[in-house]
């Protein structure tokens, strides 16, 4: 039988879809249809590893960012997933390993110094979690996420005017 390729694409697509609008498990059973038609196809872990993950099963998110390892130990964003995910469950050493791994990689990933920044307010390495923040947001000027730590951040420190210029950017 030959698979018919636009048969992925819609179940990746509609994967996607249901992502988006919250529906997980419509979202895993369009993504795990599109994964049986091709089964070591990056995205497609990494979709289903971050819907894991934006739901809360990190565990199951864990498992597609290493296949996604297993089948490229320089993927970005099987390290980034794996990053998050050790962020979700506060593995200090591990986040700083999988987020340092990406910057090797690309050293402009917005998401990893996001990542970096995020575990450092966390820990609260305050100018470390400034540095990263920024440097993501010099990369990407709307992650909001970003102005919303640093806001945080300045506010703890009674920074109020920076305070207030990275909340405004979240409106």
């Amino acid at each position: 039988m030959k698979i018919n390729p636009e048969h992925l694409e819609a179940y990746y697509h509609l994967g996607l879809c249901y992502h988006q609008q919250k529906d997980m498990s419509s979202a895993l059973t369009y993504f795990n249809k599109a994964l049986k038609l091709s089964p070591n196809e990056e995205r497609i872990h990494e979709s289903l590893g971050f819907c894991y993950l934006d739901f809360k099963k990190i565990h199951r998110a864990i498992e597609e960012f290493r296949q996604i390892l297993a089948i490229n130990p320089n993927s970005q964003y099987g390290h980034l997933g794996l990053g998050f995910c050790y962020l979700e469950q506060r593995q200090a050493e591990r986040v700083l390993d999988e987020f340092n791994q990406v910057l090797k990689l690309n050293v402009q990933n917005d998401q990893a110094h996001l990542g970096l920044g995020l575990h450092y307010k966390f820990n609260k390495q305050f100018d470390k979690a400034i540095d990263e923040l920024k440097q993501a947001l010099k990369i990407n000027t709307k992650i909001e996420v970003a102005h919303q730590n640093l806001g945080e951040i300045y506010l703890e420190r009674k920074m109020y005017n920076l305070a207030q210029l990275e909340f405004e950017q979240t409106l």
